[in-house]
């Protein structure tokens, strides 16, 4: 079963960029998953365990480095990827 989640970082701190950029970078070295990033949000595709076993690890190691952040997630069934539509 795939899944699609889209997911936002919002890190209390002063220097967010290089902490959400972070978090971004870890996500993508999975390459069973899909990841495109916007300017709101983080969209990952990929098979449902994967994807959500990726999220759980990546948000516990943002907590590990960082003392408070809010994750704001949206999960969906399916791989709703542009480039499953598209092909």
């Amino acid at each position: 079963m795939d899944a699609t989640v889209e997911i936002s970082m919002y890190p209390l701190n002063n220097q967010y960029i290089p902490i959400i950029q972070d978090f971004i970078d870890r996500v993508s070295e999975n390459k069973q998953l899909e990841v495109i990033v916007n300017t709101l949000s983080t969209q990952i595709f990929g098979e449902y365990d994967e994807v959500m076993r990726t999220v759980q690890t990546e948000i516990k190691k943002s907590y590990e480095k960082q003392n408070q952040a809010i994750f704001v997630m949206k999960v969906l069934h399916g791989n709703l990827s542009p480039s499953k539509a598209n092909g």
